[in-house]
Formats: structure tokens, C-alpha cells, sequence
């Protein structure tokens, strides 16, 4: 902990033994069970928002059937009520998240859904997630002292996907309303990536602190 000008700002680092216990906690437990305020998922429903407001079930109203897309990689066989594609990357990647997870798509299904006007009836958290496509195992949804919904990605190695608001002009600390965007965070060495950090960085250290050692 250090002081500023006045100001108590407390720094927040990870030696190698937490990372350590990080890593086996994610690859051995499922469910982490925690904090009632620091609830951890294994998948976001692609028809709910991360703020819990139902949206529209987008598979119900899909027909079953197959269809042949072109794209620069190949042609693909989808099915959208299936949620499913014949490309490498669901394949190997995607195929094992719950049918309405929001890490599902792979990009084919995501321009699919993006041409029939079904991707954007989510919240703007969910939207985001959705079009950045993460395939980390885990997710957290936890809040910001002002009541922001913020959602955390990661899997055993060191970098979380954080997604949260930008700050937009006429912002006050504590109150961002900006565009939400995936911020990468390494956990080993302690660094935004490309030293692009969200607004409230040091709130949300410390809730990666608080993934990091919690007790396996």
C-alpha cells in the first residue's frame, strides 16, 4: 500500500504460489464456489442477459435444419437451432458449451445470426461478450461499487479477459458509462495488455486478487 498526494491507493501483486493454486483451482473445480456477491458461472445463457433481464430464446424460434455457408476459410455445414458448424474451431473449441452459452458461436454461426437480425436483442455486457466470442472455460459475473455488471473469462493460463465499461468524456471516478470492451489482464506478470487499462483498474484487481487466492 502506498499514499499519494492524501490519497491510500493499495497495489496489488501475485507470487507464484497463488498463481499456482489459480491455475489447479480452475482446472480441478467447476462450480468455485464463493462469495454470494462473487458468483461464479460456467456459462452465461445466450438467452439472458448478464444483468438477468430475459431476452428473446433465439433458439426457439430457429428452424432445425442444415445449411451450407462459404467463408474465406472453407464451406461449413450450420445449424442454427442446433447452434452447431462443422469448422475446426467449434469443433475443437466450442462443440462442449451448453448449447445457449454465449462462447457457442464460432464465427460462421455468429454472421448467420448477425444477417437474420438475431444478435443484438441482448444487453450491451451480453453483446460484447457475444462479439468477442471468448472459448476461456470459466466465467465470473461480479459487480463495481456502482452496481456495473462486470464479467471476468479466464481458464488455467495467465491472461483474463475482463469485460467491462470504457470511460466516456464527463465521467466521474466510480460512474463510467461508456461502451463496454474486453480488457486483457496477466496475472503473472501483473500488467493490462498493451498497457490498456480499464477505468477502475484497481477495483478490479482486486477482484482478480480475489480469484487468484481463493481457497482451492
Amino acid at each position: 500500500m502506498r499514499v499519494n498526494d492524501g490519497l491510500v491507493v493499495t497495489v496489488y501483486s501475485y507470487n507464484k504460489e497463488e498463481i499456482a493454486r489459480f491455475r489447479r483451482r480452475v482446472a480441478s473445480d467447476s462450480n468455485f464456489k464463493g462469495e454470494e456477491k462473487n458468483k461464479h458461472k460456467d456459462k452465461i445463457d445466450l438467452n439472458q442477459s448478464v444483468n438477468a433481464n430475459l431476452t428473446i430464446n433465439i433458439t426457439s424460434e430457429l428452424p432445425n435444419i442444415t445449411e451450407t455457408v462459404k467463408g474465406l476459410d472453407g464451406i461449413f455445414e450450420i445449424n442454427l437451432f442446433q447452434m452447431t458448424c462443422t469448422c475446426q474451431d467449434f469443433i475443437k473449441r466450442r462443440k462442449n458449451f451448453d448449447k445457449n452459452d454465449i462462447r457457442r458461436p464460432c464465427k460462421h454461426l455468429l454472421n448467420k445470426l448477425t444477417r437474420k437480425k438475431f444478435i443484438g436483442k441482448h444487453d450491451d455486457l451480453a453483446q460484447c461478450i457475444i462479439n468477442h466470442s471468448p472459448i476461456k472455460e470459466k466465467i465470473a459475473l461480479n459487480h463495481m461499487t456502482s452496481g456495473e455488471a462486470i464479467i471476468f473469462c479466464y481458464n488455467e493460463n495467465n491472461w483474463i479477459d475482463v469485460f467491462t465499461r470504457k470511460r466516456k468524456n464527463g465521467d466521474k471516478d466510480g460512474k463510467y458509462t461508456g461502451a463496454y470492451d474486453r480488457f486483457g489482464f496477466n496475472v503473472e506478470e501483473t500488467r493490462w495488455s498493451y498497457g490498456y487499462a480499464p477505468p477502475g483498474a484497481l477495483e478490479i484487481r482486486a477482484m482478480i486478487k480475489g480469484l487468484i487466492i481463493k481457497k482451492e
